[in-house]
């Protein structure tokens, strides 16, 4: 920050600094392409890895929503479960 804002524009008062650091965040965010960031900026970034996750959980929540119904329907009443814990078998 203090190469691409602090020495290329000279800062008059606090209103000022607050002023140009408000701009140079918000193009840094949203604007500023990074190849670390598959050429995109923190922004689209950000946007695309939330859509990426969203999908993942949505199929997590269906897979396991799947797998407890399934469950549910294997157990029956639960009255004739044996007994897994005893040690004596």
């Amino acid at each position: 920050m203090e190469s691409a804002v602090c020495q290329r524009i000279e800062l008059d008062n606090l209103d000022h600094s607050q002023e140009v650091m408000e701009r140079f965040r918000l193009f840094y965010n949203n604007q500023r392409y990074r190849g670390g960031l598959d050429y995109q900026s923190p922004y689209q970034f950000l946007q695309t890895k939330n859509q990426v996750l969203a999908a993942i959980d949505l199929v997590n929540k269906s897979y396991w929503t799947i797998i407890t119904s399934k469950d549910k329907a294997d157990l029956g009443s639960g009255g004739d479960q044996p007994d897994r814990n005893n040690i004596s078998d």
